[in-house]
């Protein structure tokens, strides 16, 4: 039995999936997660009796029998908490025009035809190239593909999972995904404006700046199979922890680390805000770079790169969220939105999401009332001034009440609790309120995100500041890159094992 001893720093689903796999494998497996919550970005608060998803809240990978969240429960023997497949997985409101988006893939293109007439031959054929290189590139992802290749043995795995279906997309691959609508002639339409609100959705980005495979990848996600999670996603993470603890780790809350130190024999040292020390062999950060070096000490922080020292001094999207309680009395069609709009709204950005609860969900809300969680992106810079702080806060809250009145959507609005950045830091703990890791541009994608490997021995990283990125499946999959290098096993082939 394999002893070597795990410590990792963060509880969200990279971190979980980590430890308990590790567990799973007979590993000696301490996390620590700062905060009162498990499951990080996509966590949950109380304000009895009502419970709120505090990010994230839709459900993809839960699909059987290949959707990753799926397979990591199998491989742990743990049963997927109670879900329900959407038919329409979201509906997207803009000034010209309301789309629903089905997760049938003929449902989508007819639909988007019919909207846009003029453009329908472009549609058709955009679509169905997307869906086909969205089928390849599943194929490839279910290898779960190591990024940046720095080891013989993820090239080998690259190869192995490439299929000759793949190869007619290569010529994207310098390409962005604007390209590809230009080639299909859709750039500057209102198809265009629809799926840039699609990927600043799934990739923080615009067509523009979004890889090509990526963005197609990203556009074909929704139709892999989405789910409403009762309760939230939280519960999977809370599902994760106890999986974890079941095989032995030790999973503890309200533990922040504030130093990190090398020992003498190679093994590695956390320090937490009491001062008490816990060593072990292997560290796993799951937390942002940006919070994730300054716990080094300098000697370990000059080694790593400038890559990583530019990554961890990089500012990235914060949110500002809203969360509140309504007794719709016309529910809308479905339960998740995004809403666009074209005018500037003082440091806001051009999009929200809006995530209702399901009406049987009693775990969210008491019967006849249901909960709402809105998101936006908004930059870290614009709420620096502490003496403005509070306005602001209130001028964006009224604006983003408005745009969700405009959309018909239930609110009321004596009923809303604002989360503004400085509330993401002090309860989530992410610096500034920084979520989302880096968006997925060109320049963060295929071979120059961050790798899982640190440039310390026995130094590893998972969540959304390292390959493949942000969501619950991404750093899912960061997290069981970090089991496979630590544990020297393939997750694919244990899977397959009975």
């Amino acid at each position: 039995m394999n002893q070597q001893s795990v410590i990792v720093i963060g509880g969200g689903f990279g971190g979980l999936t980590t430890a308990a796999l590790l567990a799973r494998h007979h590993y000696d497996v301490t996390l620590f997660e700062a905060s009162n919550e498990w499951g990080g970005c996509a966590g949950k608060f109380t304000h009895k009796p009502y419970l709120f998803p505090v990010g994230a809240t839709l459900g993809l990978g839960l699909q059987k029998p290949d959707g990753l969240h799926h397979r990591v429960f199998s491989h742990l023997g743990e049963p997927v908490p109670k879900h329900e497949g959407l038919e329409t997985i979201m509906q997207v409101h803009a000034p010209s025009f309301t789309l629903p988006l089905y997760s049938s893939r003929e449902k989508h293109i007819d639909t988007l035809c019919r909207l846009f007439p003029s453009s329908a031959a472009g549609i058709r054929s955009l679509y169905r190239y997307i869906f086909r290189v969205g089928e390849e590139l599943r194929k490839l992802i279910h290898h779960l593909p190591v990024l940046p290749m720095q080891k013989p043995a993820d090239f080998i795995r690259s190869v192995r999972a490439l299929r000759p279906g793949i190869l007619g997309a290569v010529r994207w691959l310098a390409a962005s995904t604007e390209d590809v609508l230009r080639h299909y002639r859709l750039q500057d339409t209102e198809v265009h404006q629809y799926i840039d609100g699609q990927l600043l959705d799934s990739l923080q980005t615009s067509s523009r700046q979004a890889p090509a495979l990526l963005g197609l990848y990203a556009l074909d996600l929704y139709h892999q199979g989405a789910s409403y999670v009762y309760g939230g996603l939280y519960r999977l993470a809370e599902q994760l922890k106890e999986a974890g603890e079941r095989h032995g780790a030790s999973m503890q809350k309200r533990r922040r680390i504030q130093a990190v130190e090398r020992n003498d024999d190679g093994t590695w040292t956390v320090i937490d805000h009491r001062e008490r020390k816990t060593r072990a062999d292997h560290l796993v950060l799951n937390i942002p770079v940006q919070a994730a070096l300054p716990l080094f000490q300098p000697e370990e922080r000059r080694q790593f790169t400038r890559r990583w020292q530019t990554k961890s001094e990089t500012p990235i999207w914060s949110t500002f969220s809203m969360y509140g309680v309504c007794k719709p009395s016309e529910p809308p069609a479905a339960l998740f939105h995004q809403l666009l709009w074209d005018q500037k709204l003082p440091g806001i950005s051009s999009h929200l999401f809006y995530s209702l609860s399901a009406p049987d969900d009693r775990t969210r809300a008491p019967e006849g009332e249901r909960t709402f969680t809105v998101s936006t992106h908004t930059p870290p810079d614009y709420w620096e001034d502490l003496s403005l702080y509070e306005e602001k806060k209130a001028a964006a809250t009224r604006a983003l009440t408005e745009k969700i009145q405009e959309a018909g959507l239930p609110i009321q609005p004596d009923r809303v609790l604002p989360g503004a950045p400085h509330a993401w830091e002090r309860y989530i703990k992410r610096p500034r309120g920084m979520v989302g890791g880096f968006p997925q541009t060109r320049k963060n994608t295929f071979f120059h995100p961050l790798s899982h490997r640190a440039p310390l021995e026995n130094v590893w990283f998972c969540g959304d500041s390292v390959f493949p990125g942000a969501s619950t499946m991404a750093v899912t999959m960061s997290g069981i890159h970090v089991f496979e290098s630590i544990s020297g096993q393939s997750f694919a082939v244990l899977e397959r094992q009975p």
